[in-house]
């Protein structure tokens, strides 16, 4: 298969014309994003390679733990949110409009903690 550099049971790493190596191992601690929170996470688009996420937390909502495999977020308004690991440990992100974001596989509850709804666009790669 092009561009497959290894492969797992559990993940692969994948390598693309930059020469940049994508990890795709989803975190299993928790159930993905559009069955632990229908209302926020919306699919939108779905390939063998990539899924598209609508993402809607609106101001003072949270999201339960859920899981991603890795992802890149486009903000589409400015908001703030606590991501919050299983282990406690959390993390505020605050994103303004237009910003792009990298994230490894990760499980997490989200937390909108700004003064706004939190609009992104979340594009999460497949295993292939």
């Amino acid at each position: 298969m092009a561009g497959v550099v290894g492969r797992t049971e559990r993940k692969t790493e994948r390598k693309h014309t930059t020469g940049v190596t994508a990890k795709t191992e989803r975190a299993v601690t928790a159930p993905e994003a559009t069955i632990a929170a229908p209302e926020t996470y919306k699919m939108i688009f779905e390939n063998e390679f990539i899924r598209v996420l609508d993402i809607n937390l609106k101001k003072g909502k949270e999201a339960p733990m859920h899981s991603h495999p890795a992802y890149f977020a486009y903000a589409l308004s400015s908001c703030k949110v606590r991501f919050t690991s299983a282990d406690g440990k959390s993390q505020e992100v605050d994103m303004k409009a237009g910003d792009v974001q990298w994230r490894e596989a990760e499980a997490h509850r989200s937390d909108n903690i700004g003064e706004s709804d939190c609009h992104v666009l979340s594009v999460e790669l497949k295993e292939v």
